[in-house]
């Protein structure tokens, strides 16, 4: 999808969705970044869960960008 594309798309949904809209693709960036980064240091998703105190589910569901909240 050409980023004009996607700005007429968005452009078209009504106010209310658009915030929703931009924080889950905020959110799926967040996500590929981590992958990214964990997958160039060799560590699996448990040694990221480990050193962030927090369970290997949380951070599959960070890189995959099931609904997750960065607070």
């Amino acid at each position: 999808m050409k980023s004009n594309d996607w700005k007429a798309l968005r452009a078209e949904l009504p106010e209310d969705v658009r915030p929703r809209l931009d924080e889950k693709r905020q959110a799926r960036r967040v996500g590929k970044a981590l992958a990214e980064v964990r997958k160039a240091m060799n560590a699996t998703q448990q040694d990221v869960a480990t050193r962030a105190a927090m369970t290997q589910n949380t951070v599959s569901k960070i890189e995959s960008a099931d609904d997750f909240l960065l607070s």
